[in-house]
């Protein structure tokens, strides 16, 4: 290959070797700013159609192996007759550099050969048999940190038939194998079954894990000989020669060693864990003693026989008295605690194992991913993960998947150490993912569930809403013991129906709905099925095999955080049953009105803003702000807020107001409320000088977001008889006077937050058609082509005033700021959407008139999030909520 060429995206740069898996190349990737290394594969393998086919499946597998330990397989590239694997491009010198120093130090060895171990195990958690592990396939880099390379690659080129007797199936065991120095090594680390071309399974990796520590340990290779044949026949008989080990060995080492090389794969261990069970067994005791003998003659008959008769009678009477005297197990003690973070987090997440958090943390205007080990006080940001949301742990603990505030949104990883973040796909796990053992990440798409590899790739869906059934979304997949189902909530169309628990069965497909109660459905390894309904944890006993509710509800915790969307609440727990959340402290924290400018920068409104404000909208003068104020008994007057004093005016006494929005004189503010038990939109003059009227009395709440430029349509939305929101329309005679609503248009999703442009030429509306919030326009008022406007997410639309640009904003708790252009001349009439800033504000919101500034809503006061853990909940569960008997 020429130096300069390139493969898709990627530009080599140099060579870096050959071998019986092809020309490995340094290069670069273009789009990502990052070095590569690019191993061309070899012509024998190229041109079969068939084995290149089955070689791209194998490494589909094999990119979703993600291991620190193990070099990553990035992806496959087709540049016509040039057929490349990307791969994680690893600086350092290999195993085999190292041994040819001569032999290893044994705790040096020992921390080489406990990374190695690790990587077996989790690529034989997948499935995944490396079959040609030699030194020359492990780099040791300078920090000590060990990489396996090529893992499971062997198996990918293997002919498709591996028992054919033929001991030439090593991947690198080519026709020319006496040209190539790496042959004989090749052999010298075959597992003996593999050798003589049978099938083979983990223990072949074992066999090989034990050959490299001997190499390290002895600086000479366990199975020597002048060429393939005498290696392989060393291989199937020669005895190891053990005084080769160095001297002080530990015995413990040596007994793994033996327990490694047996060449009966079924005397040999059978799973790399047993290595560890070995190596990290206690430093070895001395043998005991013979025992004693009187001077004289030796026992015999039954007499010697005695000592031993007594020593079984006392320890079986010992076995006894332990068994009667031993108090039954003692329940496990229940244990709460709770820490208050610094800045705003959410979306916490715990490792499987229970030694690590990660959450969303919000500061300075933008997000980022924090992880805290659970020995320690404080958590640390991850680099490269500004703008991320709703991370989530991979099975091992040492990856995180995330969603980005940043549109288009995307599914991302990243290793715990932080660096340079990976694209999965396009979309989010803002309604919940799941990653699973099989290295696959479960998300809800919108309506239905989707499933990618951890490696990137196409999303591939697994659920379709079934709208005559009522559904609206499948969200909140979680993965079932084994592996095989799913479990995920149901959420309907018509909200009265009730969300649903239901298992997906992703072998035989198909899911039908197992229980109902909330949102967020979790199962937990003590047997229940844990949900949220509204901020407060339920927990029910459920029982897996007949995957049935086993007994009643039971509330175990309360005032957990639901920020975000449908469905999220912030709790997770690990295997070992170690809770954690984030309790809702709202009540401790106030808001505070502020100025953002067109790249987040913030400064406080004068006067008195600082107060509990909510829904607020700037009048079309940019001179005063319509808001609500909470009071502790449970109301909500209407005011208005001069921006250039500070000074606030109240409008309304009593009764319940909110949602404001201004008539584009800006003489009058209209909001929905209730007032003197009568329900409906009411309209009161911003200077003060009358008292609310009655403008339209509805049933059910109806919320105004936006007038036409000459004042006489009100744009609104309320629930129709289908529970979705619809948008309404209503002409409006003098203010105070009857209007009479009619439909925006006819929609198949929920649609709110219509915004009639300063023009009148258009209309921005949010609909959930596509299964999530999206921005749509169309003209007004109609007929006309409605066209979608954001592409990962989008809420509270607003224009500015020269109807040229609308803005809207998605994602929390660190909110995204988004512009797009309306084009005059062009056949789309819109541009691309771009983001402003990132920043963690509160639902008021609107653009001043020069478009210069945005009105926000900032969170000041109170302790910020409070992070609770609870040890040992499963105990607490099965005390409060015990199964039916």
């Amino acid at each position: 290959m020429i130096i300069g060429a390139t493969v898709g995206p990627y530009q080599v740069l140099e060579k870096l070797g050959e071998g019986g898996m092809g020309e490995v190349y340094r290069a670069r990737d273009t789009k990502l700013g990052r070095e590569v290394a690019l191993k061309v594969l070899p012509a024998a393998l190229a041109g079969d159609p068939d084995r290149l086919a089955r070689f791209r499946r194998e490494a589909q597998v094999l990119a979703a192996l993600n291991h620190p330990n193990i070099a990553q397989l990035y992806g496959f590239e087709d540049t016509g007759a040039t057929h490349a694997l990307v791969m994680e491009l690893v600086e350092g010198a290999t195993l085999a550099d190292r041994i040819a120093q001569g032999p290893v130090p044994v705790d040096e060895a020992l921390a080489i050969a406990r990374q190695i171990a690790e990587a077996l195990e989790a690529a034989h958690e997948h499935g995944i048999v490396h079959r040609d592990l030699k030194p020359a396939n492990i780099k040791v880099r300078e920090d000590g940190t060990v990489k396996v390379l090529d893992f499971g690659l062997a198996r990918a080129v293997d002919p498709i038939s591996t028992a054919s007797g033929d001991a030439m199936n090593s991947p690198t065991l080519t026709a020319h194998a006496t040209q190539l120095g790496m042959i004989l090594g090749t052999a010298a680390y075959m597992a003996p079954e593999q050798a003589k071309g049978k099938p083979v399974d983990r223990r072949a990796d074992i066999w090989a894990f034990g050959v490299v520590l001997f190499e390290m340990l002895t600086g000479q290779r366990a199975f020597k000989g002048e060429d393939v044949s005498d290696v392989l026949a060393a291989v199937l008989r020669q005895e190891i020669d053990w005084s080769a080990l160095p001297a002080g060995t530990p015995p413990r080492i040596r007994r793994v060693l033996e327990r490694c090389l047996e060449r009966d794969p079924k005397r040999r261990l059978r799973d790399i864990g047993d290595v560890w069970i070995g190596l990290d067994a206690p430093a070895d005791a001395p043998p005991a003693p013979a025992p004693a003998l009187t001077a004289g003659r030796q026992p015999h008959g039954i007499a010697r026989w005695l000592p031993w008769i007594a020593a079984v009678v006392i320890a079986a009477a010992s076995v006894t008295w332990s068994i009667v005297r031993t108090p039954p197990p003692q329940p496990q003690l229940v244990t709460r605690s709770v820490s208050h973070l610094k800045d705003f987090s959410a979306f916490v997440n715990i490792s499987r194992d229970g030694t690590k958090l990660v959450y969303t943390t919000a500061s300075g205007g933008s997000s980022f991913l924090t992880l805290r080990m659970l020995d320690q006080f404080e958590g640390k940001p991850i680099p490269g993960t500004e703008g991320g949301l709703f991370p989530i742990f991979s099975p091992d603990g040492q990856w995180i998947a995330y969603s980005t505030a940043s549109q288009p949104s995307k599914i991302r990883k990243i290793p715990l150490t932080g660096g340079t973040s990976i694209a999965l796909c396009d979309g989010g796990v803002g309604n919940g993912a799941t990653w699973g053992e099989d290295d696959t990440i479960v998300f809800s798409g919108g309506k239905g569930l989707m499933r990618v590899a951890a490696s990137a790739g196409t999303p591939q869906p697994l659920t379709t809403v079934d709208a005559a059934k009522g559904e609206a979304a499948h969200i909140r997949p979680q993965f079932l013991p084994g592996g095989t189902r799913l479990l995920f909530t149901i959420m309907p169309i018509k909200s009265a129906d009730g969300e649903q628990f239901a298992v997906l069965d992703l072998v035989k497909g198909g899911y039908r709905a197992v229980a109902k109660g909330g949102v967020n459905g979790q199962y937990t390894a003590s047997g229940h099925l844990t949900y949220l309904r509204g901020s407060t944890l339920f927990a029910m006993p459920f029982d897996l095999g007949r995957l049935a509710v086993a007994g009643g509800e039971v509330p175990v915790i309360e005032l957990v955080s639901t920020t975000g969307s449908t469905g999220t609440g912030d709790y997770s727990f690990s295997n070992a049953g170690l809770l954690a959340y984030v309790a809702d402290e709202s009540a401790n924290r106030g808001t505070t009105l502020a100025w953002a400018d067109r790249k987040g920068k913030t400064s406080i409104l004068p006067g008195e803003a600082q107060k509990t404000w909510g829904t607020g909208r700037l009048s079309p003068n940019g001179r005063l702000v319509a808001n609500r104020f909470s009071d502790d008994k449970g109301g909500a007057d209407m005011w208005v807020l001069d921006v250039q004093r500070g000074i606030p005016t109240r409008l309304t006494f009593g009764g319940t107001h909110d949602f404001p929005v201004w008539t584009p004189d800006s003489r009058t503010v209209v909001f929905t409320g209730t007032q003197d038990g009568k329900q409906g939109l009411y309209s009161v003059p911003a200077d003060a000088s009358g008292k609310p009227a009655l403008m339209l009395a509805t049933e059910s709440p109806a919320v105004p977001t936006s007038f036409t430029p000459d004042g006489k349509t009100l744009a609104y939305y309320q629930a129709g008889p289908d529970k979705r929101a619809r948008i309404l329309l209503a002409r409006v005679g003098a203010i105070g006077q009857p209007v009479q609503p009619r439909p925006l248009h006819d929609a198949s999703g929920a649609e709110y937050n219509a915004q009639i442009s300063p023009d009148g030429r258009w209309v921005a509306f949010v609909s959930t058609e596509s299964g999530t919030s999206e921005i749509y326009i169309q003209p007004f008022p109609g007929p006309g082509p409605k066209l979608r406007i954001s592409t990962g997410g989008g809420n509270d639309p607003r224009w500015a005033q020269n109807g040229r640009e609308l803005f809207y904003r998605t994602g929390v708790p660190a909110q995204t700021f988004m512009v797009v252009e309306l084009l005059a001349d062009s056949a789309l009439p819109v541009g691309q959407p771009r983001e402003l800033f990132q920043l963690t504000a509160g639902t008021t919101w609107d653009v001043t008139p020069d478009r210069d500034r945005f009105l926000v809503e900032l969170t000041v006061g109170g302790r910020g999030s409070a992070l609770a853990l609870v040890t040992n909940w499963f105990e607490e569960l099965r005390r409060r909520a015990p199964a039916k008997k």
